[in-house]
């Protein structure tokens, strides 16, 4: 759980719509992240929403090339 709350947190960051990202693991026995996340102008959702697509294109492209590196 910190592994992908802590992907979204910098995919977050790196959007100059988002001025604050941050993540929290309620409990450790518990595979739930709660997201902070304050934007400029567009709504939260929309830009948590697109920081998830981007994550996943870039966790595609790294598996990709450790397939490659792997052959």
């Amino acid at each position: 759980t910190h592994t992908l709350g802590n992907c979204l947190r910098w995919v977050l960051s790196q959007n100059e719509e988002v001025t604050f990202a941050a993540y929290t693991v309620p409990h450790p026995l518990f595979p739930s992240v709660q997201l902070k996340v304050t934007t400029k102008t567009e709504p939260s959702l929309d830009v948590i929403s697109e920081a998830c697509g981007d994550a996943s294109d870039m966790a595609r492209v790294l598996l990709h090339a450790f397939d490659a590196a792997c052959e």
